[in-house]
């Protein structure tokens, strides 16, 4: 032991310190720390070298889309499939389009080039459309059927797990037609469940369908509930995927003229449900509203019209009670514009809007806002009018008309005001549309009309694919 120096520099003798034994009682907490510690050494030492690396924050990457399936709905033989891809030079120009008649069984290929319009005959089944190569990127497709003087329309519908409708019947005057497709190559298992205006519909066979590879189901609603009016329908997919459509024919009156025309259809039940703007005019508008869950739904209606949102004077809220349907003349809320209705509820709905005039019934259903460019095709001989919503703030959008060969005839940069409507006129020789949203909320559909009238609504197609990046936890030195 070295020895410490005083101010006189003489060494003096250490002293001894007095040796206290105390017992150590360590705390709970102490023990755990010297634990962890302990444990902490012991995985360096197993480890060695191996240093953790930080983990970069999960992302994704976007690939283009090289190959989309979807499925039209029969139509008669007037009707048409038109399809095509959006006309974006940055994306893969040609591709091929593999045409299948579900039906019979029929298949052949048509080249797919981007930008222009391609015409198919439908069969009286479902066809279905697969497009690959780069110009599956942006590809879209519908049905136009102009027969017996009342004009249908329908997007060709990529098959997922879960379908809703609302406005189906089952009456005299009002019957509906459920067409479900598996386009997949395995077998698909689906339930159908069916909503009235007095809560659920018990219904006999609609549990546990299955439907083959290729296989069409088509349920009439009258077989399954008969005399329902206004009613909902979900299909409900338990093994595998579907494309589920319902044809409507309505008469306004016993003996008064008969509308045909496919029912918008809704992924899922929400609490807030934008329905695409109406027809102005000398319209009957009926709201079709379901709830589909064990509560009371209290619906706040509003009116997205020309000059902004409004609350209508008739029917501002509506009570729908649980599990059923209710269907509420708007005609005089809506005050004969064109306009979008935006619902509020603190229960999940769902909801459509049926139009009456002259004979012919047109659907208008949920829209979302548009993600990227959207696009929709009406061909030669209908006239068509694009119909834009704008959100809660101020929105822009670009639309671009389009004749069947890809050339552009006329394109306009729309200002929209905050929870306003507008219309957009394509010139006469168009036969397509695309929009383009800017800055805000954008939501859509296109009217059209000629023998009678249609409505669609605009969504984006898929042009990437998400794909996960696997990120690595360690590395080795």
């Amino acid at each position: 032991m070295s020895t410490a120096s005083s101010n006189s520099g003489q060494p003096q003798r250490p002293r001894r310190r007095a040796v206290v034994r105390r017992r150590f009682r360590p705390a709970s907490s102490t023990v755990a720390a010297v634990v962890v510690l302990l444990l902490g050494v012991a995985a360096v030492l197993v480890a060695g070298t191996r240093q953790p690396v930080p983990a970069a924050p999960p992302s994704a990457h976007g690939q283009p889309v090289t190959d989309v399936l979807a499925a039209c709905q029969p139509g008669s033989h007037q009707a048409r499939i038109l399809t095509g891809s959006l006309p974006d030079p940055a994306l893969g120009s040609t591709g091929s389009l593999a045409v299948r008649d579900l039906s019979s069984g029929a298949r052949k290929s048509v080249p797919l080039q981007r930008g222009s319009l391609t015409t198919l005959q439908p069969s009286d089944g479902v066809t279905a459309l697969e497009a690959t190569g780069p110009a599956a990127a942006g590809h879209f497709g519908m049905l136009v059927d102009p027969s017996s003087g009342a004009l249908s329309a329908s997007p060709c519908l990529e098959p997922r797990s879960t379908w809703w409708f609302t406005g189906a019947g089952a009456t005299l005057d009002h019957t509906s037609r459920l067409v479900i497709a598996n386009v997949d190559p395995g077998p698909a298992v689906v339930d159908v469940r069916v909503l009235g205006e007095s809560g659920p519909i018990s219904t006999i066979g609609t549990r546990g369908i299955t439907i083959a590879p290729g296989a069409v189901d088509t349920i009439a609603l009258t077989d399954i509930a008969p005399q329902g009016s206004d009613l909902a329908i979900q299909v409900q997919a338990s093994r595998g995927r579907v494309a589920a459509a319902v044809s409507d024919s309505f008469a306004s009156a016993p003996g008064a003229a008969t509308g045909k025309e496919w029912l918008p259809d809704q992924s899922t039940a929400s609490r807030l449900v934008r329905i695409a703007a109406t027809p102005s005019g000398n319209h009957h508008e009926t709201l079709l509203l379901a709830n589909p869950t064990e509560l009371n739904a209290l619906v706040d209606v509003r009116i997205e019209g020309k000059d902004g949102e409004f609350r209508p004077v008739q029917h501002a809220q509506i009570q729908v009670p649980p599990g059923s349907t209710r269907a509420v003349d708007v005609s005089g809320a809506v005050q004969k514009q064109t306009g979008a209705l935006l619902l509020h509820s603190r229960v999940p709905v769902l909801a459509s809007v049926r139009s009456v005039s002259d004979g012919d019934s047109v659907y208008a259903g949920p829209v979302r806002p548009l993600e990227a460019a959207a696009a929709a095709a009406w061909g030669g001989g209908v006239n068509a009018r694009l119909l834009l919503t704008a959100g809660a703030l101020p929105a822009t959008a670009t639309v671009a008309a389009f004749d069947a060969s890809g050339d552009q005839v006329g394109t306009e940069q729309l200002q929209l005001t905050a929870g306003s409507t507008t219309s957009w006129k394509p010139p006469g020789r168009a036969e397509y549309l695309t929009v383009t949203p800017g800055e805000g909320a954008v939501y859509g559909s296109v009217l059209m009309s000629g023998p009678g009238s249609a409505e669609i609504r605009l969504d984006s197609p898929p042009v990437t694919l998400e794909r996960p990046v696997v990120q690595p936890g360690y590395s080795s030195s």
